[in-house]
C-alpha cells in the first residue's frame, strides 16, 4: 500500500464528502465505498491523517440510535 496515494485518496474523498464546507460526517462504510480501498486501509489512513493534523475526528452518537457516522474536521 503506497500511503502517500491511500492519504491523498481519502483525504481528497473526505473533501468531496464535505461539498465546499470544512466538515463532514462519514461513516467507513461510505468512505471505502468513494475510495475504493479496503475498510483496514481507510481506517490506518483516517488515523494517519489525524495524526498529521489535516483532519479532527469526532464520534458522534445519540440516544435513540446508538453511534452515528463519524464527523470530520478538514483543517
Amino acid at each position: 500500500m503506497d500511503t502517500n496515494l491511500s492519504t491523498a485518496i481519502i483525504y481528497e474523498t473526505l473533501q468531496k464528502l464535505s461539498l465546499g464546507k470544512k466538515t463532514c460526517c462519514a461513516s467507513y462504510k461510505i468512505l471505502v465505498e468513494k475510495s475504493g480501498y479496503c475498510k483496514n486501509t481507510v481506517l490506518k489512513t483516517v488515523n494517519e491523517l489525524v495524526l498529521r493534523g489535516k483532519v479532527i475526528k469526532r464520534k458522534t452518537c445519540n440516544n435513540v440510535k446508538g453511534n452515528l457516522p463519524n464527523m470530520y474536521e478538514l483543517v
